[in-house]
């Protein structure tokens, strides 16, 4: 039958016989009794060392070492020999009980095993060894208690007294039967008095108090005795040599069974200290609470813990928003995080860190302050707080800000005076010296303002010059300064010039803003500038220098008649009139009929047949001659031309064209080039899709080409327009292909159909490798994304060979053509239909 009551322990059986070891385990644990069990003695030793059994069954008889020696090195080890140890065995003799008794076991259990027998046994020891356990531990305790209570005892008078020393705290005792007072060691120290000399009383303590505190005391010591009343009175004593410090005493009354009293005992303490330090606090805190600046206390950790009302006026930020968060918490991004690094290694090394700083304000504002920061800490040397004090400066900072921009700018025009301008110039020659580039400097003066002033007076020559800056300031760069010099001279600083040609744009654009008349007081008056102008480094490498010959020049515009421009050097001078007339040339070109096309074939190299055209500028002037488009082309761009002469190239382009299909003629294609100008500032896929319809040439007839730098310039604009142009059916090219940006980006990006390869990497094959590995590199790169190639500049039958030989689609250049006026290219193609196989160096010029 098995046991209803379970028990608590844990066992540790030993015994070769697996029989043994399943019968004992199955009664002990349906007895509650944790087991672990083994066969061998070694195993046992290590076992029991590891979890401490309460009760170890050992069979004697074991292979190995046997269950007399298991118990023998049991018994050896003092961490388990206090375990108790329960012989199993099928011998009985009285030798062998003794024995086992001898070693140290408590106890046999004679096999074959009685169920109630092993567990009534086992129940015995075990529960003695852990009574017997449990007194141990508690008979050491108590003697660790004793120890403990008898050291408080033998350390309690000194400890009272150091304690007391350290709280500058006494104690007293009065008893009234034999009106006998006794001080503690510390009340002599508190006042100041003599152990050997002075007999402790009340009148020794009353004498040493102020005398204006004297009579407070005594009475108040007699109306606790006579009322049976405790008391606490704050007092002052006079020390012998004329110092004041501060006591609090505390007095009670001892009463018998009877209910008399038999005593007043009481303590005396120094509070000097804390009233010196409360005084502190409290003005302090009248600061803290009163102060205009605002004041903030973080932890360690820099959260903040405490603000005063200062803080709130400043930053909008109520006490209850502020507490709790990180002085963080109002950071701007006026500066950068090595801004913020910068002060908490200051904090950290020297414990202060003074300056400006932009803080954001309740309202987002960002508002600049002056703050101060301190690192708080105790004396163990730990960082305990962090003290901020702000003042706002943003109107200090305003008026400085208005200081700095009255004391650097013209009071009438609004415009940069003399000191901003040769502050600006000597740091654009500065930077142009570093970069290698140039800057210009335009000396403007107005023509015969002094005549305006005499006849309508200055008020109003001052709203001319005031409209003269306007309209100055709306023509610039960003990039540029226009400064004024005083009356009526101006100063424009153009910085990062490329070339002489900005200069002469900018000079025009100038004199342009004096076409229209001027209307103050809606007094219509013309009035016109004369310029002049000085390079750096050409022309000066200081600012007085600069300033001077641009002056100088000035007045030779003035000489040349005004409302002109004049270079101090006079060959940029010549050149500036020759481009300005140029220029004028070019803006009649297409009403004078001076314009025209010329086309140029591009053939398949490998069979000669000519499918493709590109479509060429040239212009004719009667007084400038046959003028090359590397000349006018770049003016065209810089005046913004190239918009009108673009439309008029594309659609006299598409005229030939349908003219020459409509003839039989078997052309693909027309190229025509289109400048980044007509993709930014006009509707170029309107344009094309107008032009198309007006012409009826078919869109797969026109492919329009781009250079690689149109394609950088507003790259989401410019990627619009293609796509618009690419669905009306016109194909796109792009021109000089790796002589500009190159980016594998650009062709997978837009929707280019052919590449043409730049004649600069045709013209050296094949005596240049370099050149022919850049040609060969493109074509295979072209091929691969599935685009038209073509290559200019041919010129050789070696050049045609290298590109048939690399499987180049098309080709062009003298070899095949000059390019032809309409007229003779019909001849061109009359001669190549006759010809169709054969491919001819072309004799022509």
């Amino acid at each position: 039958m098995k046991s209803t009551n379970k028990h608590n322990g844990q066992i540790v059986i030993v015994d070769d016989q697996a029989i043994n070891l399943r019968l004992l385990s199955e009664i002990l644990s349906e007895e509650g009794y944790k087991v672990r069990s083994t066969i061998d003695g070694e195993q046992a030793l290590v076992s029991i060392g590891l979890c401490r059994p309460d009760l170890i069954l050992l069979d004697i008889k074991m292979p190995g070492i046997d269950g007399y020696e298991v118990c023998r090195r049991l018994k050896a080890t003092p961490e388990v020999r206090d375990i108790p140890v329960i012989f199993i065995s099928a011998l009985n003799t009285s030798e062998d009980r003794l024995k086992g008794f001898e070693l140290g076991g408590v106890d046999f259990i004679s096999k074959p095993f009685q169920r109630q027998e092993v567990v009534s046994r086992i129940h015995t020891h075990i529960t003695l060894y852990q009574t017997q356990r449990e007194l141990t531990v508690q008979k050491a305790d108590l003697e660790d208690r004793v120890r403990e209570r008898t050291a408080e005892l033998l350390d309690a008078n000194q400890a009272l007294k150091g304690a007391q020393r350290i709280a500058s705290l006494g104690n007293w005792e009065w008893n009234f039967a034999t009106d006998q007072v006794s001080w503690s060691d510390e009340m002599y120290r508190i006042l100041n008095q003599d152990p050997q000399r002075t007999v402790p009383g009340n009148n020794a303590y009353i004498d040493s108090t102020h005398p204006e505190d004297q009579n407070r005391l005594r009475q108040t010591i007699v109306e606790s005795r006579d009322n049976l009343q405790p008391f606490s009175i704050e007092h002052r004593i006079l020390q012998i040599d004329g110092s004041i410090r501060y006591l609090h005493t505390l007095g009670e009354i001892v009463v018998d069974k009877s209910h008399q009293a038999t005593h007043m005992c009481g303590t005396i303490q120094d509070i000097t200290e804390q009233r010196q330090t409360q005084e502190k606090l409290e003005q302090a805190n009248t600061v803290f609470e009163s102060t205009a600046e605002g004041i903030i206390i973080t932890d360690a950790k820099q959260h903040i813990i405490s603000v005063n009302p200062a803080f709130s006026e400043i930053t909008g930020f109520k006490r209850h928003e502020a507490i709790g968060q990180n002085l963080d918490f109002r950071h701007s991004i006026q500066h950068k995080p090595s801004f913020y690094q910068t002060i908490n290694q200051a904090l950290l090394k020297e414990g202060l860190w003074r300056g400006e700083m932009w803080n954001t304000c309740k309202d987002k504002t960002v508002n600049p302050e002056l703050v101060a920061i301190t690192a708080i800490r105790n004396p163990q040397g730990e960082l305990t707080n962090y003290i901020m004090v702000l003042s706002d400066i943003s109107s200090l900072k305003k008026s400085e800000e208005q200081l700095e921009y009255l004391a650097h700018h013209d009071p009438l025009t609004d415009l940069a005076n003399r000191l901003l301008l040769n502050d600006r110039l000597e740091h654009g020659i500065a930077t142009a010296a570093r970069q290698n580039n140039s800057l210009a400097l335009l000396f403007i003066d107005l023509d015969r303002f002094k005549d305006i002033n005499d006849s309508f007076g200055h008020t109003f020559g001052d709203s001319i010059l005031k409209l003269v800056a306007s309209r100055l300031k709306n023509e610039l760069r960003t990039t540029d300064t226009v400064a004024r010099l005083g009356g009526d001279e101006f100063i424009i600083l153009a910085e990062n010039i490329q070339d002489q040609s900005e200069i002469i744009t900018l000079s025009q654009k100038i004199l342009s803003i004096f076409i229209e008349p001027f209307a103050p007081n809606n007094n219509e008056i013309f009035v016109g500038a004369s310029i002049g102008i000085s390079v750096y480094p050409d022309d000066g490498d200081c600012a007085a220098t600069l300033i001077r010959n641009a002056d100088t020049a000035m007045y030779q515009a003035k000489n040349a008649g005004r409302n002109t421009f004049r270079f101090y050097t006079s060959e940029l001078t010549a050149a500036a009139t020759d481009r300005l007339q140029m220029e004028t040339a070019l803006r009649r070109a297409i009403t004078n009929n001076e314009l025209s096309l010329h086309f140029q074939p591009i053939v398949d190299p490998s069979s000669g047949k000519t499918e493709h055209l590109e479509a060429l500028l040239r212009w004719h002037n009667k007084e400038l001659g046959n003028v090359t488009p590397d000349r006018f082309i770049p003016l065209a761009e810089a005046t913004s031309l190239i918009i009108p002469i673009g439309e008029w190239v594309l659609r006299n382009a598409c005229q030939e064209m349908q003219k020459l299909l409509q003839l039989g003629y078997p052309l693909n294609k027309v190229s025509v080039n289109i400048s980044s100008l007509q993709i930014q500032r006009c509707d170029l896929p309107k344009l094309v899709a107008e032009i198309l319809q007006e012409t009826g040439l078919n869109p797969h007839h026109l492919d329009l080409e781009i250079t690689e730098s149109v394609l950088m310039d507003e790259p989401e604009k410019v990627l619009l327009a293609l796509n618009q142009i690419r669905s009306l059916g016109v194909t796109l090219t792009i021109d000089d292909f790796g002589t500009g940006y190159s980016s594998l980006s650009y062709l997978k990006r837009f929707p280019i159909n052919t590449v043409k390869i730049d004649q600069s990497f045709v013209r050296d094959i094949p005596h240049d490798p370099n050149d022919e590995a850049i040609a060969r590199a493109i074509i295979a790169l072209a091929q691969s994304l599935q685009l038209g190639i073509v290559a200019e500049g041919v010129e050789t039958d070696a050049q045609r060979s290298f590109l048939i030989k690399e499987n180049c689609e098309r080709a062009q250049g003298f070899y095949y053509s000059r390019p032809l006026p309409p007229e003779r290219l019909i001849d061109y193609l009359d001669a190549k239909q006759k010809t169709e196989n054969e491919i001819q160096p072309c004799t022509q010029q």
